[in-house]
């Protein structure tokens, strides 16, 4: 896998959160070969030791391909070069909250692929694709 982009921003399509949690969405890319990842990070104030931008710490997207079960994973802050700083996490109430979108290629892999995202504090949702080259 290869991060193509990363932005700390929320965009359009990214999943809605009511209480602390992580939760992506994902969309085949229309010409094959990857997909758009987006996503949303919240995090009680409470919970934070350090600064606001930890929540994102480690932020790591995994893959499965569903035939052959080959895992694949990546950090995405190291692997786009895209650090994160204060003024990319935003204070709603008791909140701290970062949103993420990355445009992803999975090389070889095509077929179904199980995906999900991990920082250091949470686990987010698995979303399936159907990937077509």
């Amino acid at each position: 896998m290869e991060i193509l982009s990363l932005e700390w921003k929320q965009v359009e399509g990214a999943p809605n959160l009511d209480g602390p949690a992580m939760l992506i969405a994902a969309t085949p890319l229309r010409h094959g070969g990857g997909f758009d990842l987006k996503g949303r990070c919240k995090t009680d104030k409470k919970g934070i030791v350090g600064e606001p931008h930890s929540i994102i710490r480690g932020l790591s997207l995994v893959a499965v391909h569903g035939g052959t079960e080959i895992l694949a994973a990546v950090n995405l802050v190291r692997a786009s070069g895209r650090l994160i700083f204060e003024d990319d996490v935003v204070e709603m109430e008791q909140f701290y909250v970062v949103h993420f979108h990355a445009v992803v290629t999975t090389g070889v892999f095509s077929g179904p692929l199980m995906v999900h995202c991990t920082t250091l504090q949470q686990v987010s949702n698995v979303v399936w694709l159907q990937l077509v080259r």
